[in-house]
């Protein structure tokens, strides 16, 4: 794993991680965290949360439930709701410097 500083954030940025650890082989699962943003529950999201479970990969859902103010973004760029979204759950985080945090989209 390469750990970088990112300055203007304070804050500690994994720029390459190796897959050949997986989180089994992890001390502690409470060090991870795979976020992802849902306002509804399709096929994929579905196919996405059940392969987490299968490797027992830790899951926070953002903005399910939550009305889509995206915009349509096979039309034109969307509004920043899932960054947004992201940025508050960073907030809850910032204390805890060992965690690593995954987006996915």
């Amino acid at each position: 794993m390469t750990v970088s500083t990112d300055i203007a954030a304070n804050r500690k940025v994994i720029t390459e991680i190796s897959l050949d650890t997986s989180l089994k082989d992890r001390k502690s699962k409470k060090d991870f965290l795979l976020l992802t943003v849902a306002t509804n529950e399709t096929d994929g999201f579905k196919r996405f949360m059940r392969s987490a479970k299968v490797y027992d990969i830790p899951v926070k859902v953002l903005g399910l439930g939550d009305k889509w103010e995206g915009g349509n973004v096979r039309r034109y760029a969307g509004g920043g709701q899932k960054i947004n979204l992201l940025k508050k759950e960073l907030d809850n985080h910032k204390e805890n410097a060992d965690k690593i945090i995954m987006f996915t989209d």
